[in-house]
């Protein structure tokens, strides 16, 4: 399954570092995350740190959607 490096925020692509930037601002100043979303279908995605064992950073459907490109095989 391809990793989804990029998303949509308020209609606008954005990348996994400035999600994970935006998403460290909103928890520092104790306001709801933005709601970022697939740039295929449009559902919520959250992102992802990189991983210890060497997973890199990337976005994760909140809830599946088998008719998105990224949730196929």
């Amino acid at each position: 399954m391809p990793r989804i490096t990029s998303c949509l925020l308020d209609g606008k692509p954005t990348t996994t570092a400035e999600a994970l930037e935006l998403r460290e601002d909103a928890r520092r100043r104790e306001v709801d995350a933005p709601q970022f979303r697939c740039d295929e279908c449009t559902y919520p995605v959250e992102a992802h740190k990189d991983g210890m064992t060497g997973g890199k950073a990337h976005f994760e459907h909140m809830d599946e959607n088998p008719q998105c490109p990224y949730m196929q095989d």
